[in-house]
């Protein structure tokens, strides 16, 4: 169980602890438990990437990329998600309110590399989508720097921006050091990270096989940095 198994470990770290949010097996008792705990609720395939089947709930409100239903009660809610997802294992996680101040949905993927057994932040890419979505990887999402976001989409400061940047390259490089514990010969992932309200940062998930073209959508120096830097991965 690949989303579950890397929550877990990430939760092993005095550091990340505070940065994972409460994921879960999928049951209807864990269903219920995390709907009455927390406004938002993401139920994602334990082992899908790209947001394949990933449904939203505000308590009793599932939403999917597409449409929501609204419901009366958790055993209602219940029944409408299993009808709704996908054959497979899922997990239940706290939802994170990421926004810009203009309510639209975003989130950030790290991307790093392992390079003589030093691990290095090759980019960063927010994706920004519209108001309303539940998730960013649509087709109407737009590609953007920290800075861009930092400053023009959530009104931070100089420093604040400079202050989400490090922290951004310093949770980065914990996640692949602890990764590798795990899988030694692996040098490479996608981190997806997201922002609250209080400036916290938020791990989503940890991607083994990140997608070169996240960071082509912000820019081509990227994308080949990427590809020079896979050919020293070590």
């Amino acid at each position: 169980m690949v989303k579950l198994r890397n929550a877990r470990l990430l939760k092993k770290d005095p550091v990340l602890v505070h940065h994972v949010p409460m994921t879960r097996p999928f049951s209807q008792e864990t269903l219920a438990y995390m709907v009455a705990r927390y406004p938002i609720v993401y139920l994602k395939p334990n082992d899908l990437q790209r947001s394949r089947g990933v449904l939203r709930l505000d308590r009793y409100r599932v939403s999917t990329k597409f449409t929501s239903y609204k419901h009366a009660n958790s055993a209602a809610t219940y029944r409408r998600v299993k009808r709704l997802k996908l054959p497979r294992s899922y997990v239940v996680q706290q939802g994170i309110k990421s926004v810009t101040k203009y309510q639209q949905p975003f989130d950030i993927r790290v991307h790093i590399v392992r390079v003589q057994g030093t691990w290095y932040t090759v980019g960063a890419v927010v994706r920004i989508a519209p108001k309303g979505m539940i998730t960013t990887d649509c087709d109407r999402s737009t590609a953007h720097t920290v800075t861009d976001l930092c400053r023009n989409y959530l009104g931070y400061t100089i420093f604040q921006t400079r202050s989400i940047r490090r922290s951004l390259v310093k949770i980065a490089t914990r996640v692949g050091m602890l990764m590798t514990r795990r899988r030694p010969r692996h040098t490479e992932y996608g981190i997806d990270v997201g922002i609250d309200s209080h400036r916290h940062l938020w791990i989503y998930e940890v991607n083994s096989l990140p997608a070169a073209v996240v960071l082509r959508s912000l820019s081509e120096n990227l994308y080949y940095r990427l590809l020079a830097m896979r050919r020293q991965a070590s």
